[in-house]
């Protein structure tokens, strides 16, 4: 499979991954979880449960509230 740059990619079953960087080689992030068992909805950067989520988080970062300040305890 080729994945082309700037672009993320969810791995299916399996416990090996095999890179190869082109001649120009390659920076890349793997991650690694134990599985949630939720529905995701995925949108450019934003990745949701939902697609209503998706659509609320779109209009928080159109109108710039999309970070939140953290609530402290």
């Amino acid at each position: 499979m080729h994945i082309d740059e700037k672009t993320a990619a969810k791995l299916g079953e399996g416990n090996t991954v095999s890179i190869e960087a082109g001649g120009e080689g390659a920076e890349i992030m793997l991650m690694s979880s134990r599985p949630l068992n939720e529905p995701i909805a995925w949108y450019g950067p934003v990745v949701m449960n939902t697609e209503g989520e998706i659509r609320t988080a779109i209009s928080d970062m159109n109108d710039g509230t999309f970070i939140k300040q953290a609530t402290k305890y």
